[in-house]
C-alpha cells in the first residue's frame, strides 16, 4: 500500500504533464511558425508520461493506485479528463 500523499503527488504530476502535452499539441496547430518547437515539447511530455507508467510497472505500483491506468500516451487524446469524469 502506497502512502496517499505519494499517490496524490504522482497522480497530480501525471495530470499536469498531460495538460502540458495537450497545450503543446494545441500550440503546434495555432502557432505554425513555432510548430517544430511545440512538437518537440509535446514529444518530450509524451516520453515523460510513458516513463512514469513504465516506472510504476517496474516498482510494481498498480497504475490504478496512482492514476496512470487506462491511458496510452501514444494513442489516446492527451487532454486529461475534466475533474469528476472517468479516465
Amino acid at each position: 500500500m502506497m502512502n496517499s500523499d505519494y499517490a496524490d503527488y504522482i497522480r497530480d504530476l501525471f495530470y499536469m504533464f498531460r495538460e502540458a502535452a495537450a497545450e503543446a499539441q494545441r500550440d503546434k496547430k495555432t502557432r505554425p511558425e513555432e510548430a517544430a518547437y511545440h512538437e518537440g515539447r509535446e514529444m518530450a511530455y509524451v516520453e515523460v508520461l510513458l516513463r512514469m507508467q513504465s516506472q510504476a510497472d517496474a516498482f510494481m505500483i498498480p497504475r490504478e493506485d496512482v492514476g496512470l491506468s487506462g491511458f496510452d500516451p501514444l494513442k489516446d487524446p492527451l487532454e486529461p479528463p475534466k475533474p469528476g469524469r472517468s479516465h
